[in-house]
This record gives structure tokens, C-alpha cells and sequence, in this order.
């Protein structure tokens, strides 16, 4: 069973059988003796709405057993949630067909990242799984042409640029653009994140992606760079977490990336850590496949990953902090440490923990700041703990 090695509850233990695409031979035995115990359905529909998985659920080889169990009123919200998830997915792929033809017209690569894209390649059905905004990826000297291009389909900003947006380090502004069913936003990306904290390989990126082209002329990232893109998008986040793995579970089990050639691309980019975290957390919560090779040629050093998996192990990832800014900063703060090398998890530091505004109070009070949040984040820590009942969802 995935997670045994915790103390977990009844309703956190079928969840992740649940969540697992492959959750063992052993499963359906397990699902029956949590399901023969006292058990709190509206708690795991909580949870699973904090976790964002409640979409995929119903397609897990275990959902017969529980939908034999459940309580109607909760069939009924999952229900409800898959056709929301459906409507708006159905809308956003139709959307994301169309730009991708108006940027091919055009002579614009173009790679989609996360959201409908990784939907119809992972997941059996456009209600599986929720998406966000149409993120899409472009060369860095076509990210002029593809903005007209899009501006010309009637996309325009989404309000007033927020302090910091015109001069983000990896994507422009969001682009809106209203329809009859409340409208799509694109965030148009001409890195897949923050270089000077992880140094992506962008000519190697697009070289091999040309090797997917399909013969409509629609591009995809390879596997295994998609999986260390994935490793580096989920410690950005501070809830959902599970959502996003089971994107990695999925993608281990269904294409079987080249180990070899993940680790390569992962030390390439300096992103060994945050791959092996990403890993570590989806075999442990999931069952992911993940060889014991992979992890430990990882591996940080010990320090390093008993803070991370202080600040952000599976059980955080269970089980949040309430408190949403201590949930980002202590979230924020295993990022950083997570970066390699030293120089760059300082840079990192200063830029998440430690801002504070123009001027010298400004900067007195990002100092202040800086110092003060590793206090109060091991303080928390210390105090209730991930399993502490206060830091369930």
C-alpha cells in the first residue's frame, strides 16, 4: 500500500489507492478493510478537494468497491465536479486547437505545457483531471510574433500588469479573451522557468522536441524532459500537491521514460534535487515505479534532505499548514533548498522570503523579513508537526 510507512488515516490511505493510476495487487483487499472501518466520507471528499484529484477518482480499478459504499450525496459532489471539469476542459481544448493552428499558420513553434496538453496524453477522459490556463511554450525570439498573434485573435492583458509581470523572467502577461463559456487566459512562455535558479537547456529542449512533431505539425515535450519539468513545477505550489503527482505517477507508468537520459537532462539543468523530491514523493504517496538507482544517484546530501522533508516531506504534502502565508513561505523556503547550487538558493532566498519594497525601509524590511520567516516556519514545524491533527485539510 502506498504510504505505509506512515500514520495515516482511513480516508488518506484510500485516497491514495485511489489517486495511484496502478494502485497494486494487493489493493482491492486493502480498499475492503478501510472501507469495513468506521469511515468519514465527507473527510475524504475534503480532502480530495484539497488535493484537486476528485476528477480522476472514479477512473481508479478500486471505484467499483467504493462507489458500492459511498454515500449518494457524495457520489452526487464527484459527480457534479467531473462535469464541471468536463465542460470547461472540452472548452479549453477546442481553444487550444485553435491557437496552435494560428501559430503553425504562421511559422510559430509551439510546445503546450501542463494543462489540456498533458490531459489528453495521461488521462482517459477530458474529465479526469482539472486544467488551469492554456500555458504555452515559444522560442525566445518568436515570443514578439506569437503575442501579435494572439492580440489578433482578441486576446488582450488581463487587467493591469501586477508589479513585476512585464518584467517576469519566463512568461508575459496573461492574455485574456472572453467566449460564450466564460472565456480562456494563455500565458505565453519562452522558458520553462526562472533561469537563473534552474538553467534549462533550451536548444537541446527544442532539438529533441522537433523529434515529436506529429504530422499535423503539433509539437510535445519528450518525456523525459517532461518529467523534469513537472519535478521542477511542483514545488511551486503549496496546495494541490497530489494533483500534480499523479501527473508524475502517470507519466512513469504509461511511457516508461529513459532513466538514463532523465538523469542526464535533470543534472544538465541542475535540477537533480528537485527531481529527486518529485520522485521520492510519488513513490512513497503513490507507488510511482521509480528505481532505486534513480533515487539515490538523486540524492542529496543527508542535511539537506532531512530540512526539505521537514518543510515540505509527503506528509506536508498531505497535510498542509491552514495558514496560507506560512503554507507558502515554508513551501517557498524547501524550494529553495531544493536549488543547486549554493549560489542560487540564496538568489532564490532573497527573491521569495526577503522582499520588501523600494528604498531603505524596504530593504531593512525584506531583512527583517528574511531572518524572521525561517524562525517562525521552524517554529510551526516544531510545534504541531505534519501529524499533527491541526494540519489536516
Amino acid at each position: 500500500m502506498p504510504a505505509d510507512s506512515y500514520k495515516l488515516t482511513p480516508e488518506e490511505r484510500l485516497l491514495l489507492l485511489l489517486a495511484s493510476a496502478e494502485p497494486g495487487s494487493r489493493a482491492d483487499e486493502q480498499a475492503a478493510h478501510l472501507l469495513s472501518q468506521p469511515f468519514d466520507w465527507p473527510r475524504l471528499l475534503a480532502i480530495a478537494h484539497s488535493q484537486d484529484v476528485v476528477p480522476v477518482l472514479p477512473y481508479s480499478p478500486l471505484w467499483s468497491a467504493v462507489r458500492a459504499c459511498a454515500p449518494p450525496e457524495v457520489l452526487s459532489n464527484i459527480q457534479e465536479r467531473r462535469l464541471l471539469v468536463m465542460m470547461a476542459n472540452m472548452s479549453a481544448a477546442a481553444e487550444l486547437d485553435r491557437i496552435e493552428r494560428a501559430l503553425q499558420d504562421e511559422g510559430v513553434a509551439v510546445i503546450p505545457l501542463k494543462g489540456v496538453s498533458l490531459l489528453r496524453r495521461l488521462y482517459p477522459g477530458l474529465d479526469a483531471r482539472r486544467c488551469g490556463d492554456i500555458d504555452l511554450l515559444v522560442k525566445p525570439g518568436d515570443r514578439e510574433r506569437a503575442c501579435e498573434i494572439l492580440r489578433a485573435m482578441g486576446y488582450s492583458p488581463l487587467g493591469e500588469p501586477r508589479p513585476g509581470q512585464l518584467s517576469h523572467p519566463f512568461h508575459g502577461v496573461p492574455l485574456a479573451r472572453a467566449s460564450a463559456h466564460g472565456g480562456h487566459v494563455v500565458e505565453l512562455h519562452w522558458n520553462l522557468t526562472d533561469p537563473s535558479f534552474v538553467p534549462v537547456d533550451l536548444e537541446r529542449l527544442w532539438a529533441r522536441a522537433q523529434q515529436t512533431r506529429e504530422p499535423r505539425g503539433e509539437m510535445s515535450l519528450p518525456s523525459e524532459e517532461l518529467l523534469v519539468f513537472l519535478a521542477l513545477h511542483l514545488p511551486k505550489h503549496d496546495t494541490g500537491l497530489l494533483r500534480l503527482l499523479v501527473d508524475i505517477d502517470r507519466l512513469v507508468r504509461q511511457e516508461r521514460p529513459d532513466w538514463q537520459l532523465v538523469e542526464r537532462i535533470a543534472r544538465r539543468w541542475r535540477a537533480q534535487t528537485l527531481l529527486f523530491f518529485a520522485l521520492s514523493h510519488a513513490r512513497e504517496l503513490l507507488g510511482t515505479p521509480v528505481p532505486d538507482g534513480v533515487t539515490r544517484s538523486l540524492s542529496p546530501g543527508t542535511f539537506r534532505r532531512a530540512v526539505v522533508r521537514g518543510l515540505a516531506g509527503p506528509l506536508w504534502v498531505l497535510r498542509p499548514p491552514a495558514v496560507d502565508n506560512l503554507r507558502a513561505n515554508q513551501f517557498r523556503l524547501a524550494y529553495c533548498l531544493m536549488l543547486q547550487p549554493a549560489g542560487r538558493v540564496l538568489r532564490a532566498y532573497r527573491t521569495y522570503l526577503c522582499a520588501g519594497g523600494g528604498g531603505a525601509g524596504g530593504a531593512l524590511l525584506g531583512l527583517a523579513r528574511g531572518l524572521a520567516w525561517p524562525l517562525v516556519i521552524g517554529y510551526s514545524c516544531l510545534r504541531r508537526g505534519p501529524g499533527h491533527e491541526g494540519a489536516s485539510p
